[in-house]
């Protein structure tokens, strides 16, 4: 009978948890992300920023509004965005001015603890706004020069600045490169590989500016057999502006590079940790490694001129710019097709009987009975092991499940592991398939599922790979 008990107290305490944690979750982080402009044709600010606010929502760690400005030399008479509204603005805007009144409004903002987070050509703008140059660190085109700041890169593991004379801002054709870390320790970088490949992009190089307050967390080698500088270029940095924080990435040209999920996960950790200046989100499996590049399939057909063939080639990028013409991609050997599975499901437990053979009431068994729906429809049987301990907010669990049915249309079974602890109210939780576990048509699957509960109600985000069907 204690046994009993002491299961169902551990029951009471996980679901204190996880109601906890999705109450947290219902408190999104406020996002403004504002786009309307691009120096060309050549970046379709239209597409990029649905990616960009589509990735941001599927952490669920965000409630991201879209704000899009006038052209610069448009009517801003009724463009009145409340900036202090939000915890961070995401900048996909890219225009040569901005009127007096919004350019101080930013600049107050960011100054004063708001996050900004720039994405690729958006640090083309602006090339005569000192305190925008300041808040990006560095910049390239519209008639940047040596007047603009001098030349940022790396050079023998350190940053250096070189004055001389030049144009700001150059690229080579959009190929995948290879990324290396500079500052690991760094939130936004804790738990990333020291280096790992990038889809085709365009690579930025001879960028300039002010370079005050920047750390740089990532650099790219600028291939000179790809109209190149032979420098690690600038990829990733942050700066500090006042008391506000910017994370800047260079990288993002079009849909096929958003794509990349290398991108993604540091986008999306760039903008939490702009928000709030901390990093809560885990490195997916999927991540790109030194070798090897990754990206999401369903992400790469938003944008229309993706190829009906995809799985087996990266996106193309048929568009030129800045008087580049893009050589086509070639298949990476080895490239990791990653995908996205959501939905509901319900979850049954049940408290086991002591069988004798062991007894102690701070231990519990229980068994799990669920029915997934959505893009998993499955059926899982399974078990899990709690232990309680005498400190108040202190517990564990783990659990095996066997699920069964369709992912996607593909048939099959697979292993699902848990892992939990609670250590004095602060939970871990890491649910992830077992590998080699898949039957059928998902053998080869690999994966990690997060579990969400809003308002008593369960659901399943499952980033996986799966070899491609024969």
């Amino acid at each position: 009978m204690k046994r009993i008990v002491a299961v169902m107290l551990t029951l009471a305490l996980w679901s204190t948890m996880i109601t906890t944690l999705a109450s947290a979750a219902m408190q999104p982080i406020p996002i403004l992300l504002v786009d309307g402009q691009s120096g060309g044709s050549y970046h379709v600010w239209q597409l990029t920023t649905l990616v960009l606010k589509k990735e941001l929502d599927e952490t669920g760690l965000f409630q991201v509004s879209v704000a899009t400005a006038p052209l610069s030399d448009g009517d801003f008479s009724n463009f009145k965005p409340n900036f202090g509204a939000y915890r961070a603005i995401v900048w996909n805007y890219d225009a040569p001015d901005w009127p007096a009144d919004l350019s101080a409004q930013l600049e107050d903002y960011v100054k004063n603890g708001g996050g900004l987070v720039v994405v690729h050509g958006a640090d083309n703008a602006f090339p005569n706004w000192p305190a925008y140059n300041r808040m990006t660190g560095i910049g390239g085109w519209r008639d940047r020069s040596e007047k603009s700041g001098p030349y940022w890169y790396f050079k023998d593991g350190k940053l250096v600045s070189d004055p001389s004379p030049g144009p700001a801002g150059s690229h080579g054709a959009r190929l995948p490169f290879q990324l290396v870390a500079r500052d690991l320790e760094h939130p936004i970088m804790k738990g990333l590989p020291p280096a790992w490949m990038h889809a085709g992009d365009e690579l930025y190089a001879g960028l300039r500016g002010p370079g005050e307050n920047m750390t740089v967390l990532a650099t790219a080698h600028s291939d000179p057999a790809n109209k190149g500088t032979d420098r690690d270029e600038i990829m990733l940095m942050v700066v500090k502006y006042g008391k506000g924080r910017v994370f800047h990435t260079t990288m993002g040209h079009d849909v096929a590079a958003l794509s990349c999920v290398g991108f993604m996960t540091t986008y999306q950790r760039g903008t939490e940790w702009a928000a709030t200046g901390r990093v809560t989100q885990r490195v997916p499996i999927s991540f790109p490694t030194e070798n090897t590049v990754s990206f999401r399939v369903d992400i790469a057909k938003m944008d229309p001129a993706f190829v009906t063939n995809a799985p087996t080639a990266p996106p193309p990028a048929p568009i030129a710019d800045h008087g580049v013409n893009p050589v086509p991609s070639t298949v990476q050997k080895g490239s990791i097709m990653t995908a996205h599975a959501s939905g509901p499901f319900e979850v049954k437990l049940d408290a086991q009987t002591p069988d004798g053979t062991f007894e102690d009431a701070t231990m519990g068994r229980m068994t799990i009975a669920k029915q997934f729906h959505g893009d998993l429809e499955a059926t899982s049987r399974g078990q899990m092991l709690t232990a309680m301990t005498e400190t108040k907010g202190s517990a564990g669990y783990v659990a095996i499940e066997r699920v069964t049915g369709t992912l996607k249309g593909r048939s099959g079974s697979f292993a699902l592991q848990h892992t939990g602890t609670m250590n004095r109210g602060v939970p871990q939780l890491s649910v992830t398939v077992v590998p080699d576990s898949g039957t059928g048509q998902l053998v080869g699957l690999a994966g990690k599922l997060d579990i969400k509960i809003v308002e008593g109600k369960h659901s399943y985000e499952f980033e996986y790979t799966l070899p491609e069907a024969r």
